[in-house]
């Protein structure tokens, strides 16, 4: 979805104003000792020695289309801001944290928490700042926005949660307006209605269900919410695990892969459409076992799902939270022995072969269980038996 474009600055001063920043990144209705505050805070950051900003140049931020793009004094740290490179991802220039924290300290961009530089990728590091006056300043730095765009992370100012019973005919914006919420939670600033899929001998069709998605401003979500003297719980939304049909990895799908295609059958570079292989002898890409990539018994499907949990339970990234869980890849050695099992084992049929190694796989799973249940505190399910799907 598209934002509409920020206006373009004012003719009269060869400088960006800092108050045209604020309409962008500030919401409607912010308070103005907020406002004030954040002016201020820019002002202090810059240096008499500063070149001047050009007017085709205004600092540019990541697109948002829900919320705010700025912390208030109501938020608690960590004061996150994301970092990446203009240049596009196939130019082959890279973001190093060490290179990058060298640029701050040079444009004496400083109260940047010791450690606080980390790499989220190839092309982006996270920055983390001692107060939000100090990352609501770095949003506007004018040097940051020659060669930089930066953001906020939304789950680091945002909570999202699943509500129920909301009438079906309702539209998004009829959500927004009749959901209120409890005292010292912020606002409903995005709905999202849930998809079930009925197959039926007419096709496949999506039909919109009770259920919704609410974004939460702030960093509290609210056990309920009151719509007409109702009162709704609010459940913990986690964002469904995806795989993608054309490489087989997770995290993204066909539609934004970038990587040439695999088989989920044998794992070669091939689509697995015509492959031949039976299931006996499949090779899975993402955790090197003896089933087809897309099998629901795959050990990395599994912790595909912790991690997504535990970014919902914690309010953390992907990186931080898939660091907690160790990669489920075996070895050359384990597969070979997984498939000296198979052949040692003539007397088995198929599928009693299938569940062997289904169950060597995972048991690399096993010694993760403690941790699991002492971190997640609650368990996260689907939300129905039913397929559902946003709008």
């Amino acid at each position: 979805m598209d934002e509409e474009k920020p206006p373009d600055p004012p003719d009269k001063s060869p400088q960006y104003e800092t108050e045209s920043i604020l309409t962008i990144i500030l919401p409607p209705n912010t308070p103005e000792s907020e406002t004030m505050e954040l002016e201020t805070a820019n002002s202090r950051k810059r240096h008499a020695g500063s070149p001047p900003i050009s007017q085709n140049n205004p600092p540019k931020l990541a697109k948002s289309t829900h919320g705010r793009q700025c912390y208030t004094a109501r938020d608690n740290p960590p004061y996150i801001v994301y970092v990446s490179l203009k240049d596009s991802q196939t130019s082959g220039t890279t973001l190093h944290p060490v290179k990058f924290g060298m640029f701050l300290m040079k444009h004496n961009i400083n109260n940047v928490k010791i450690g606080g530089v980390k790499r989220l990728g190839r092309n982006r590091v996270s920055v983390e700042f001692v107060s939000h006056q100090d990352a609501n300043s770095f949003l506007v730095n004018g040097m940051v926005a020659q060669n930089y765009v930066t953001s906020i992370p939304q789950f680091n100012i945002t909570r999202m949660g699943i509500v129920r019973d909301v009438p079906v005919e309702w539209s998004e914006d009829e959500i927004i307006g009749n959901i209120r919420v409890p005292a010292g939670c912020g606002a409903v600033i995005k709905a999202r209605r849930m998809n079930r899929r009925v197959t039926s001998t007419n096709g496949t069709e999506w039909k919109p269900t009770q259920t919704v998605v609410l974004t939460f401003d702030g960093q509290t979500l609210p056990k309920k919410v009151f719509c007409f003297y109702s009162a709704l719980p609010v459940e913990l939304y986690s964002y469904p695990t995806i795989q993608c049909y054309n490489c087989c990895r997770f995290g993204h799908t066909r539609t934004l892969c970038r990587s040439k295609p695999r088989c989920f059958r044998c794992g070669q570079d091939h689509p697995g459409d015509g492959c031949q292989i039976s299931a006996e002898t499949a090779h899975c890409i993402n955790c090197n076992g003896n089933h087809f990539a897309n099998d629901k018994a795959c050990p990395e499907l599994g912790r595909q799902k912790s991690i997504k949990a535990l970014m919902a339970e914690k309010s953390i990234s992907y990186t931080e939270a898939s660091q907690v869980f160790p990669t489920v890849k075996r070895s050359y050695a384990e597969v070979s022995r997984s498939a000296n099992l198979i052949v040692s084992s003539p007397n088995k049929t198929p599928s009693q072969q299938r569940v062997s190694t289904r169950k060597q796989s995972n048991s690399s799973l096993n010694h993760m269980r403690p941790s699991l249940l002492a971190m997640i505190r609650r368990p996260i399910g689907p939300l129905s038996k039913t397929t559902l799907s946003p709008v």
